[in-house]
């Protein structure tokens, strides 16, 4: 997904203010849109929630990608960020279809 010798300058990105920032999250999406849609739409079993989940992830990794540690790959981070969201939208679709009444 993402090349060992690219994370670092990624994370520079990231971390980055204004254009640089936009810049690595354009890039890191382009990255890892795909492998993470597989995951998520294993995680979900639905194209739609599929979908919810690699957004989720993005938003996440740009609101917390200050708080990184750098302990893991980030690549390691991204799909543990992905997984948790997908875990949550698929979730949240599951507390919905249970509140629709049967007669629906």
């Amino acid at each position: 997904m993402i090349a060992r010798d690219d994370e670092a300058r990624l994370l520079a990105l990231l971390r980055a203010g204004g254009h640089q920032r936009d810049a690595g999250v354009r890039e890191l999406f382009e990255l890892a849109r795909r492998p993470l849609y597989g995951m998520a739409l294993r995680m979900t079993g639905r194209p739609e929630l599929a979908d919810d989940a690699v957004q989720e992830t993005f938003v996440d990794v740009v609101r917390g990608v200050q708080s990184f540690r750098g302990e893991a790959r980030l690549s390691t981070w991204l799909y543990r960020v992905a997984v948790r969201a997908a875990l949550r939208v698929a979730s949240r679709a599951r507390g919905r279809a249970e509140a629709l009444p049967d007669e629906l």
